[in-house]
């Protein structure tokens, strides 16, 4: 039995789950995913630590003031000051930069526009005043709905906002469309539309960014996530990642119990956990298909019409400079104009999804101390607007290609403003609609729940507590709304509700907390090959899985931690039938490979896992293996069940490295040869007479390629298998044919 048990990992879940925990509740957070954080997360790549969703956020105003001071959390992060407001490009290519601080702006704005200063002291007036409003707006029940009859004259600017556009204030307010332009340039982080977008939450929104400035969390958002999630443990809660609640169950139409299963392992049993209060962190249509049809439907009703909001598409950039001023870019957030921009009705004439047409921001996190890139790097990205539909209905092949197309758009659209800047790049990733659904599991891929539309807006947001007893709601699809500080406003205003509540236990909860078998301890590690090791830890109880899968390997007490993240995706090397896990790698100078050097045995990892899907796929075909340095370790235990099913197919194994100190498990493979129809080619290509795996190569090694009767598995860096399959492709080999992981 817990006091509150969490649905979702995200902003909201999280603070609320803070909050509660240090008022001395017992609290359960449940995340699918295997990080905490839903957009507000990190990925690694290369030397680069690539923020998922922050940019910038907005001033700590009072309400946001109030929570980090209840959490102390200015103490666990580090913010950074943003220069500037922002730097608008627009389609005649002029620039405007807007500094920070409400007078500042105001009399910038003033001395440009001067025809427009009316308008201009309206939208600062709108804006504190929204601000204002907010703060003494009662959280939701009795007290607001006696305050109906008169409300508008107690809040009239949240009255009057709420009733109009954003493009439709910008038209009533201000004549210079060049300034409308301006005023609304990052009207994306909140909607792909300003004649759809209520004034209320814009206003809300930019009065943080226009009135008190804008910072960035140094590390990425992921270290204002994993502060929240630290408060919950340090409080004497549970947080459990890679766990995914299926069923809500009621007695007497209250929400008393949880079930949930692990997301990726089926070999561990459904669990249940009881609680009074629970805080749904995710999408009320998910939350809704978890309960009873009777009760779904209750719950629903009167939401079932509201739409959600749009997603983004985000270009991720590891650049290899220290800056990106020599290019020309001189803010830490650009917004970019559209071609032919000239009206905000314009903006809606351009919207075409990745049209040449469309707009985008590109934010230069080297522009302050990010703590996102070693030392003479940078990382960067550009980001617009989405929609899963310009995803929907796409093979793997199909939205790869796509994601290569639209990234070299809008690649080239930036090139076009910092001529010459795409020298500098040496690693893309990019991030869709379809990326954010797969993570989050949110409806049409959104980070912002519900549209903020007129009807959906404000007030008539979901409520914090549901018509549901015992249920409630925290996140972006309720109110306020999406965002980071949405987010976390909600959380904080979930859980005052919460604490409001007299519907708590009576009885002492238990001390103990549930079990996590996927916490196992270390073994064994040795050095196989120079700078490689072994590592052997214990095989969590109920584990399966197939030769050539992998799973995210979790420290969890790193010694270092600086510039990485504490978890990798890690090939298995072992085989399903031995009694422990093994996995290879090669050492690095990262915080990560630094912290696996110097643990002990007994020290504990967690195992999320197991994923992927490179294994055996037909055993009528025979099959080509090419692999680069340590992407050999999925292939080991393949090799091995090929050899315990007796294969008699060909097995060519084709395997690369720099050097012949690099190799890893020779001797093995040298043995397979006495155990299968096995030819093992090594190639090295930093000897005197080095070579590397090309079409001629393949086409010289593998006898009767052109019977195309063979499945040809890749496995490298992403370079590495975008070349191989390239070459393979000009052999005249079928994409069928050919099978890799992503796991990188």
């Amino acid at each position: 039995m817990f006091d509150v048990i969490i649905i979702g990992g995200g902003l909201g879940g999280l603070t609320a789950g803070a909050l509660l925990a240090k008022q001395g509740k017992k609290v359960l957070l449940l995340e699918q995913h295997f990080i905490v954080g839903g957009c507000s997360t990190a990925f690694k790549r290369k030397d680069y630590i690539m923020d998922v969703g922050l940019h910038e956020m907005d001033g700590i105003e009072n309400l946001k003031h109030e929570l980090f001071s209840q959490l102390d959390l200015e103490k666990k992060i580090e913010l950074v000051k943003i220069p500037e407001l922002f730097e608008v490009v627009l389609s005649n290519q002029k620039k405007i930069t807007l500094p920070h601080g409400e007078e500042n702006a105001r009399q910038f704005l003033i001395n440009k526009y001067p025809n427009d200063k009316t308008g201009i002291n309206q939208f600062f007036t709108t804006l504190k005043k929204i601000q204002s409003e907010f703060l003494r707006l009662p959280n939701e029940g009795i007290k607001r709905n006696l305050l109906m009859p008169v409300f508008p004259l107690l809040f009239p600017y949240l009255t009057r906002t709420s009733k109009i556009t954003v493009g439709e204030w910008m038209d009533k307010h201000i004549t210079n469309e060049e300034l409308k332009l301006v005023l609304t340039a990052n009207f994306g982080y909140y909607s792909d539309n300003v004649y759809n977008l209520n004034m209320t939450y814009f206003a809300a929104g930019n009065a943080g960014y226009f009135l008190n400035g804008a910072w960035y969390i140094k590390g990425s958002g992921q270290n204002l996530s994993n502060a929240l999630k630290n408060i919950i443990l340090e409080n004497k809660g549970q947080v459990l990642t890679g766990k995914k609640v299926c069923k809500l169950l009621t007695e007497k139409d209250a929400v008393i119990c949880v079930e949930f299963k692990d997301s990726f392992n089926v070999g561990y049993d459904v669990q249940k956990v009881f609680s009074n209060h629970i805080i749904s962190n995710i999408a009320i249509s998910e939350t809704a298909d978890m309960l009873p049809q009777k009760t779904k439907q209750k719950l629903i009703k009167k939401y079932k019409n509201y739409t959600p909001a749009t997603s983004l598409l985000t270009v991720y950039l590891g650049i290899n400079k220290p800056n990106l001023k020599e290019y020309g870019v001189s803010a830490y957030s650009t917004f970019i104009q559209g071609k032919n921009v000239e009206s905000l009705q314009d903006l809606i004439l351009n919207d075409q999804k990745f049209d040449i047409n469309e707009g985008f921001v590109f934010v230069d996190y080297g522009q302050i101390d990010s703590g996102l890139a070693p030392q003479g790097k940078t990382f960067a990205c550009i980001c617009t607007t989405d929609d899963l539909n310009n995803w929907s209905n796409l093979s793997k092949k199909d939205y790869i290609e796509k994601k290569k197309r639209v990234a070299k758009l809008l690649l080239e659209k930036l090139e076009k403003h910092y001529p010459n800047i795409l020298e500098s790049i040496e690693h893309i990733e990019v991030g869709t609609a379809q990326t954010i659904q797969n993570y989050i599991k949110t409806p049409n891929g959104t980070p912002y729940g519900f549209d903020q539309t007129i009807k959906q807006g404000s007030i008539k947001r979901p409520k914090l507590k549901s018509n549901i007893k015992g249920l409630y709601f925290a996140g972006s699809w309720t109110f306020p709304g999406g965002g980071f500080t949405g987010a976390l406003l909600s959380g904080k205003l979930c859980a005052e509700k919460i604490l409001q509540s007299s519907n708590w236990s009576t009885k002492p909860l238990e001390k103990q907390q549930i079990i996590d078998k996927r916490i196992v301890k270390l073994i064994d590690k040795k050095e196989i090959a120079q700078n490689t090791i072994l590592l052997t830890i214990e095989k969590p109880e109920n584990f399966n899985y197939l030769p050539g899968q992998y799973v995210e390997l979790q420290i969890e007490e790193p010694k270092y931690q600086t510039l990485d993240l504490m978890h990798r995706a890690l090939s298995i090397v072992s085989h399903p039938d031995e009694k422990t896990l093994s996995f290879a790698m090669r050492y690095s100078n990262s915080s990560y490979k630094q912290s696996i050097k110097e643990l002990s045995k007994g020290d504990t990892v967690k195992v999320f896992g197991p994923m992927g899907h490179f294994g055996i796929r037909n055993l009528m075909n025979n099959i080509v293996f090419i692999v680069s340095g340590i992407g050999i370790t999925p292939v080991i235990p393949i090799l091995q069940e090929l050899m315990k099913i007796g294969f008699k197919k060909k097995v060519y194994l084709i395997y690369s490295n720099k050097y012949e100190k690099d190799l890893v498990f020779d001797e093995r493979l040298i043995q397979y040869k006495k155990e299968l129809n096995f030819e093992y080619l090594k190639i090295f290509t930093r000897t005197p007479n080095g070579k590397r795996i090309d079409k001629e190569l393949i086409r010289d090694k593998v006898s009767d390629l052109q019977k195309n009767d063979y499945y040809y598995y890749i496995v490298g860096s992403k370079n590495f298998n975008e070349n191989i399959q390239e070459n393979l492709k000009k052999l005249g080999i079928q994409d069928q044919n050919i099978l890799q992981d992503d796991f990188y």
